[in-house]
C-alpha cells in the first residue's frame, strides 16, 4: 500500500476516477485484500451509502471477489429523463461506489477475526504497509528489516519483535519464526503458545522467554520466569528439553544438538521509553522492560515520598528512583535495551553527594553491551571542577576513554537537573540544563558538549548506576524520556 493507491482511493470515493480507472480499481480490488481493507477504512460516508439505499435499483451483477457472494449495480442503469448527462453519470458512480463498499465490508467481516494487535512501535524499517492498520489475522506474516514492534495477541500475550525478523501467525496459540528475536510474556490465559523454528518448537507453560533464530545455525531460548519445553527436529528421533527461570539453550537441526548456553538480555521487552515516572512501587528490575545487572544483591528500589519539579516541564508522579554507591553498600545497577535516539532525566542529588565528592568521579548512567554491565561505552559523568569548589560540581561525558566537561558548574544539591542527550551516528550530544524556550521545539539548541560516537552499535542498552561509584553517590532520577526527536524528551507542559 503507498501513497498512489491512498490518491487512487480518494479519486474513486469522490467519483473522479475515469471508467478505465474504475475498471482497473475493480480488478486489483478482487485480489488484493490489503487494499480492501485499506478502502474499507476509508469509506466512512454515511450520507453517500444513505443516498444510495434510499433509491430504487435495476438487478445488478455478480462482485467477483474472493469468498463474497454480494453484488455491485451493472454498469448501466435506467434513464430518469429529467437528468442531464452530468448528473447521471454522477449518479452511477455513486450508486456503484456505495453498493461496492456495502459488498466489501460484508465480505471483510466474513475474514478470520483478530488474533494480535500493535501496541506500539520503534524505528520500524522495511515493514509492509498494510499494517498500518495495527490488526494480525491468521495467516499473515510480520516482516521488517530492522526496528522493534510490540504486539498484544487475544490471549493477552505480550510480544516483542526485533528486526531483521520474519514470522508467520498462524493463530494466537502458534508462531512461526524463521528469522529474529522474539520475546513473549505469557499470563495464564496464554498458556500453550508455541514457536516453531526451523530448528524445533518452543512450548510455553506460562512465563517469559526469548526466542532467536539464526539461520541456518541455531536457535535459541533465553527463560527469565517460569518454564519452556524445546523439542530439537532430528530426523525421527525425538531430544527434549525442559527449561527454567535462568536458564538457556541452543536448538541446532544441523549438529542435531541441544547446547546449554548463558542467560543473555539481549531481547529487547518493550518497543520504547516514552516516559518512565517511577510511579510504582518496588524494585525497579521487577518492572517491564528493566533487568538486574547482577553485579550487586542490593536492588535499586523506587521511593513514593518524593517527586521534583523542573521548572518549564510538567510536573511529575510522585516517586523517583534512589541510587546510592560505594563498594559494599552499592546498589546494583539495572539495564534497558535503548532504541531511541534521544533521551532525557531528571537528576536530584543530595546535598552530601556534591559536598563530599572530593576529587573522585561518579557516574550517573552510562550505555554499554546489553550482557556486559561493567563494560561502559558511553558514561555521564560529575566531578568537581577544582579543590576549592565544595557546593557544586560539573558535568562530562565519557565516549571510550575521550571526556570532555562542561565548564558551568550546574551540579548542586537538592537542586534538579534535566540532562538530554542524543546518540546520533556519527557525534553524540549532551545538553545541561537546557533553555526553557526550546521546549517543544522541531531542533534541538546547540549541545553543551559533543564527542564523536565511537561505541559499537550493541552498546545500546542504558545502565543506571555503577559499582565502582564512590560511597558518597546519592542522588535520585525521574522522568526518563525516550524519543526521536527533541520536542519527544523536552515537550511543553
Amino acid at each position: 500500500m503507498n501513497q498512489n493507491d491512498s490518491e487512487l482511493l480518494d479519486r474513486f470515493l469522490t467519483n473522479e476516477l475515469s471508467s478505465a480507472a474504475f475498471d482497473q480499481l475493480m480488478e486489483r480490488l478482487r485480489h488484493e485484500p490489503t487494499l480492501i481493507r485499506k478502502l474499507l477504512a476509508l469509506s466512512t460516508n454515511e450520507e453517500l451509502i444513505g443516498e444510495w439505499a434510499s433509491r430504487p435499483h435495476e438487478p445488478t451483477v455478480e462482485l467477483d471477489l474472493p469468498g463474497s457472494q454480494y453484488t455491485r449495480p451493472g454498469r448501466l442503469l435506467p434513464r430518469k429523463p429529467a437528468r442531464g448527462w452530468f448528473r447521471q453519470a454522477a449518479y452511477l458512480a455513486v450508486s456503484a461506489a456505495a453498493l461496492v463498499i456495502c459488498a466489501l465490508g460484508l465480505w471483510w467481516l466474513s475474514l478470520p477475526a483478530m488474533i494480535a494487535q500493535i501496541q506500539s512501535t520503534s524505528n520500524v524499517v522495511g515493514l509492509d504497509q498494510s499494517f498500518d492498520w495495527q490488526t494480525v489475522r491468521p495467516g499473515e506474516t510480520l516482516e521488517f528489516a530492522s526496528g522493534i514492534i510490540e504486539l498484544k495477541t487475544i490471549k493477552q500475550v505480550s510480544l516483542v519483535l526485533e528486526g531483521p525478523i520474519h514470522c508467520q501467525f498462524v493463530s494466537a496459540e502458534q508462531i512461526v519464526l524463521h528469522e529474529g528475536r522474539l520475546y513473549a510474556d505469557v499470563p495464564v490465559t496464554g498458556r500453550g503458545l508455541t514457536i516453531i523454528t526451523p530448528d524445533g518448537e518452543v512450548i510455553d507453560w506460562g512465563t517469559k522467554f526469548g526466542v532467536e533464530v539464526i539461520p541456518e545455525k541455531k536457535t535459541e531460548v533465553h527463560v527469565f520466569q517460569g518454564r519452556v519445553t524445546a523439542e530439537l527436529v532430528s530426523g525421527t528421533k525425538e531430544q527434549l528439553a525442559d527449561i527454567t527461570a535462568g536458564h538457556a539453550i541452543a536448538l541446532s537441526r544441523e549438529s542435531k544438538q541441544i547446547e546449554t548456553l548463558k542467560l543473555s538480555n539481549k531481547f529487547a521487552r518493550k518497543a520504547a521509553l516514552p516516559v518512565e515516572e517511577f510511579s510504582f512501587r518496588g524494585n525497579l528490575s521487577e518492572q517491564s522492560g528493566w533487568f538486574d545487572s547482577g553485579l550487586s544483591p542490593k536492588p535499586i528500589h523506587t521511593v513514593s515520598n518524593k517527586n521534583v519539579h523542573y521548572p518549564g516541564l510538567a510536573p511529575t508522579e510522585k516517586g523517583m528512583l534512589e541510587i546510592k554507591g560505594g563498594n559494599q553498600a552499592s546498589w546494583s545497577p539495572v539495564g534497558r535495551r535503548w532504541q531511541n535516539g534521544y533521551l532525557s532525566m531528571l537528576v536530584y542529588p543530595d546535598d552530601d553527594f556534591v559536598k563530599r565528592l572530593g576529587k573522585q568521579t561518579a557516574t550517573l548512567l552510562s550505555f554499554g553491551p546489553v550482557d556486559e554491565p561493567d563494560q561502559r561505552e558511553i558514561r555521564l559523568l560529575v566531578r568537581k571542577p577544582d579543590q576549592f569548589s565544595r557546593q557544586t560540581a560539573e558535568f562530562g561525558m565519557e565516549v571510550n576513554g575521550q571526556q570532555k566537561y562542561f565548564e558551568q558548574p550546574l551540579f548542586q544539591g537538592f537542586k534538579p537537573c534535566l540532562v538530554v542527550i542524543c546518540l546520533g551516528k556519527n557525534d553524540i550530544d549532551l545538553w545541561i540544563n537546557p533553555a526553557r524556550d526550546s521546549f517543544g521545539s522541531d531542533q534541538p539548541p546547540p549541545p553543551s558538549i559533543t564527542l564523536p560516537n565511537t561505541s559499537r552499535p550493541e552498546s545500546r542498552t542504558l545502565w543506571i548506576n555503577d559499582v565502582h561509584n564512590p560511597n558518597c553517590t546519592w542522588f535520585w532520577i525521574d522522568s526518563i524520556r525516550g524519543g526521536d526527536r527533541w520536542a519527544d524528551v523536552a515537550p511543553r507542559p
